[in-house]
């Protein structure tokens, strides 16, 4: 599960909880307008956007 937040503000609403529980995501990510990357609660993973580009970019070049 992926949400993007428009600027430094890491609050989660209800539905993202609930949207995690429905599908049992094991990897949940905020990425937000900051520059670090750090563990929040229940699994989710606050991260800059050039990061997580980086991640799907690897990602990509390891299944291929």
């Amino acid at each position: 599960m992926i949400e993007i937040k428009k600027g430094t503000s890491l609050s989660l609403g209800r539905g993202f909880h609930e949207a995690c529980e429905d599908i049992k995501l094991q990897k949940k990510f905020i990425i937000y307008a900051g520059k670090d990357r750090f563990p929040l609660s229940h699994a989710i993973t606050a991260i800059a956007l050039f990061d997580f580009m980086e991640i799907l970019k690897e990602k990509k070049n390891n299944e291929i």
